[in-house]
Protein backbone atom coordinates (compact mmCIF):
# COMPACT_ATOMS: atom_id res chain seq x y z
CA UNK A 1 0.00 0.00 0.00
CA UNK A 2 2.81 2.40 0.92
CA UNK A 3 4.61 1.82 -2.40
CA UNK A 4 1.45 2.65 -4.34
CA UNK A 5 0.97 5.89 -2.41
CA UNK A 6 4.62 6.88 -2.93
CA UNK A 7 4.32 6.20 -6.66
CA UNK A 8 1.13 8.28 -6.89
CA UNK A 9 2.81 11.13 -5.02
CA UNK A 10 5.81 11.02 -7.36
CA UNK A 11 3.46 11.06 -10.36
CA UNK A 12 1.64 14.10 -8.97
CA UNK A 13 4.94 15.87 -8.34
CA UNK A 14 6.08 15.13 -11.89
CA UNK A 15 2.76 16.36 -13.32
CA UNK A 16 3.05 19.57 -11.31
CA UNK A 17 6.63 20.13 -12.51
CA UNK A 18 5.61 19.67 -16.15
CA UNK A 19 2.65 22.06 -15.83
CA UNK A 20 4.68 24.66 -13.92
CA UNK A 21 7.55 24.64 -16.43
CA UNK A 22 5.13 24.86 -19.36
CA UNK A 23 3.43 27.90 -17.85
CA UNK A 24 6.75 29.59 -17.06
CA UNK A 25 7.92 28.91 -20.61
CA UNK A 26 4.83 30.47 -22.18
CA UNK A 27 5.01 33.51 -19.87
CA UNK A 28 8.71 33.94 -20.65
CA UNK A 29 7.94 33.96 -24.38
CA UNK A 30 5.27 36.61 -23.83
CA UNK A 31 7.66 38.66 -21.72
CA UNK A 32 10.35 38.51 -24.42
CA UNK A 33 7.88 39.91 -26.95
CA UNK A 34 6.88 42.80 -24.69
CA UNK A 35 9.77 43.80 -22.42
CA UNK A 36 13.20 43.00 -21.07
CA UNK A 37 14.00 41.06 -17.91
CA UNK A 38 15.14 44.32 -16.32
CA UNK A 39 11.80 45.96 -17.06
CA UNK A 40 9.79 43.14 -15.54
CA UNK A 41 12.12 43.00 -12.53
CA UNK A 42 11.43 46.68 -11.90
CA UNK A 43 7.67 46.25 -12.33
CA UNK A 44 7.62 43.22 -10.03
CA UNK A 45 9.84 44.82 -7.40
CA UNK A 46 12.29 41.93 -7.68
CA UNK A 47 15.94 41.69 -8.60
CA UNK A 48 17.11 40.79 -12.09
CA UNK A 49 18.68 37.64 -10.65
CA UNK A 50 15.31 36.56 -9.19
CA UNK A 51 13.66 36.99 -12.59
CA UNK A 52 16.43 34.99 -14.25
CA UNK A 53 16.08 32.15 -11.71
CA UNK A 54 12.31 32.10 -12.23
CA UNK A 55 12.61 31.99 -16.02
CA UNK A 56 15.27 29.25 -15.81
CA UNK A 57 12.95 27.03 -13.71
CA UNK A 58 15.20 27.33 -10.64
CA UNK A 59 12.58 29.13 -8.55
CA UNK A 60 8.92 28.29 -8.06
CA UNK A 61 7.54 31.62 -6.91
CA UNK A 62 3.72 31.64 -7.15
CA UNK A 63 3.64 35.39 -6.56
CA UNK A 64 5.86 35.97 -9.61
CA UNK A 65 3.63 33.65 -11.64
CA UNK A 66 0.63 35.76 -10.62
CA UNK A 67 2.39 39.05 -11.45
CA UNK A 68 3.54 37.76 -14.85
CA UNK A 69 -0.03 36.70 -15.63
CA UNK A 70 -1.43 40.10 -14.64
CA UNK A 71 1.19 42.08 -16.57
CA UNK A 72 1.45 39.97 -19.71
CA UNK A 73 -1.81 38.14 -20.34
Amino acid sequence: MQKTENKQLKNLEADFEILWCGKVQSLTQLRRAKMSQSDIAYLCGRSLKTIQRFENYKSKDPELMFIYNRLLV
